[in-house]
């Protein structure tokens, strides 16, 4: 119940009149649901007003605390707490169903002797009035025909709420599998489980979920239309997503959604589809206009700030694709990195200072591409350990330029995997010999052309190290092999 202050004319006003002065609050109030529902045609929930049975069942209901509007008188139906006992009417020798219905009435409250002074000769008189008007919450249930299967229709002026099954000669106690509370929640859906009357009343349990047109609370297909029409694409506030979300398209699979992830994230996800693609255009013209393109990552205000911007630019000076970094005002240059993270370890991949060196931690590999007019400075070569070499032991160039084996047999060498014809390829061959006293040969491929036909192909001291080097310049038709050293000990 509400209760606001009752005056009349030329009354004398008293302190506590004051304490309850907030009709003007209430009547702006329903003022404003008469703007937001102007040109409804359906009585609205806003939240609860439902229907159950008490907590010890008798044939009697009570309702829940809520807020509803009647369409035809604009007024509220505010229930601040729990609303019953609400008399329902044993059952008789058929099923009966009956409606239940509230609505917001005002009745005078309390009264007192009040002054009243005449505001010509300036004469005060006394008289017994009204001092105030309470404004309640009534429910009733009205009872249908046994047998007919439908409830009776709502009374003008009310909210209808619910209806009841009341079994056939029922007179313990109405239970809440008995109630069948409102269910529809926009213009076009009904309440599936009423008999009559299905779309008179509509509820939106959440009413940052009210979605308003012309007066018409709108479902999810006049919804997408109407976004359609304003925005020129569907859009629509997406039920199906754990946290919510806005949909973009038409509200069928597949969809686009963009919802909250987390506390410091949105996700743009595709539903049903193999793909997701965030799509930033230019300004509408060809490509031989100046436009640009950019996502832009921005920390700070304005006029200290730091840019990351992933671009796509079409100027006349200057017509690329890039990453930009970018200060303003006291904003600094920063590292740039790219990496890797497993939740738990980060490893930067590449690294850019702010003084522009460059660190990479990884490999790089140009996939025999052209590497022009480096300055190298202190570098190491990959060496390759081959191990004990066998009787035959193949040299793979890809395993690196610099290898080295251990000579445990006599062994037949061949290459493999040399650059193509008009590429220069060489190896490093560190040959070391068992400690076995005994001699050890080494069969050359006959490609290779020695200096004066002279073939380095026996080791005779153990652990005797020799140093070979071949360059070929055709594909490994021909190599040329160089002696760097035989008797290193």
């Amino acid at each position: 119940m509400i209760k606001t202050t009752k005056l009349q004319a030329n009354e004398i006003m008293k302190s506590n009149d004051l304490e309850l002065i907030n009709e003007r609050e209430v009547k702006n109030l329903e003022a404003a649901f008469r703007m937001i529902s102007r040109s409804m045609s359906k009585d609205l929930i806003f939240f609860g007003l439902k229907a159950q049975q008490r907590s010890t069942p008798s044939m009697n209901i009570d309702i829940t605390l809520g807020l509803g509007v009647c369409n035809s008188t604009i007024r509220m139906a505010y229930n601040k707490e729990l609303l019953g006992p609400i008399a329902v009417t044993n059952g008789v020798s058929s099923l009966r169903i009956d409606t239940v219905e509230i609505r917001l009435y005002e009745v005078p409250g309390d009264q007192d002797t009040r002054a009243f002074k005449d505001p010509i000769t300036g004469a005060i008189s006394y008289s017994s009035v009204y001092t105030t008007n309470e404004i309640k919450i009534e429910a009733q249930v009205i009872a249908g025909t046994p047998g007919s299967g439908v409830a009776p229709t709502k009374t003008s002026g009310w909210i209808k709420i619910a209806e009841i099954q009341v079994p056939a000669y029922q007179s313990t106690n109405i239970l809440n599998s008995y109630i069948k509370n409102c269910t529809a929640n926009y213009d076009g859906c009904e309440t599936a489980d009423w008999t009559t009357e299905k779309d008179i009343t509509y509820i939106k349990e959440d009413i940052s979920d009210l979605r308003l047109y012309g007066g018409k609370i709108l479902g999810p297909t006049e919804f997408s239309g109407l976004m359609k029409t304003l925005a020129g694409m569907d859009l629509y506030t997406d039920l199906k997503m754990k946290n919510g979300g806005i949909g973009f398209g038409p509200e069928v699979d597949p969809r686009l959604v963009m919802y909250r992830g987390g506390t410091d994230f949105l996700i743009l996800r595709n539903y049903n589809q193999q793909y997701s693609i965030l799509s930033i255009w230019s300004p509408p013209g060809d490509l031989t206009q100046e436009r640009e393109a950019t996502i832009s990552l921005v920390r700070g205000n304005e006029p200290n700030q730091e840019f990351v911007d992933f671009y796509n630019n079409g100027y006349n000076s200057e017509r690329q694709f890039g990453i930009r970094i970018q200060k303003r005002g006291t904003g600094s240059f920063r590292a740039f990195v790219i990496d890797q993270f497993d939740g738990t370890t980060k490893s930067n991949i590449l690294k850019i200072d702010a003084d522009r060196s460059m660190e990479l931690s990884s490999s790089l590999n140009l996939l025999d591409n052209v590497l022009s007019r480096p300055m190298i400075k202190d570098y190491s070569e990959t060496l390759a350990v081959k191990g004990n070499s066998g009787a035959d032991l193949t040299i793979n160039f890809e395993d690196g330029n610099v290898q080295s084996v251990v000579l445990t047999n006599n062994c037949t060498i061949s290459f493999t995997n040399p650059p193509a014809t008009g590429r220069a390829g060489s190896i490093t061959l560190i040959v070391k010999k068992d400690d076995n006293g005994l001699p050890r040969q080494i069969w050359w491929p006959v490609t290779i052309k020695w200096e004066e036909g002279l073939i380095p192909n026996t080791l005779d001291e153990a652990n005797q190290i020799a140093i070979y080097t071949f360059i070929t310049i055709d594909g490994g038709t021909t190599y040329y092999g160089i002696i760097g050293g035989n008797s290193f000990e």
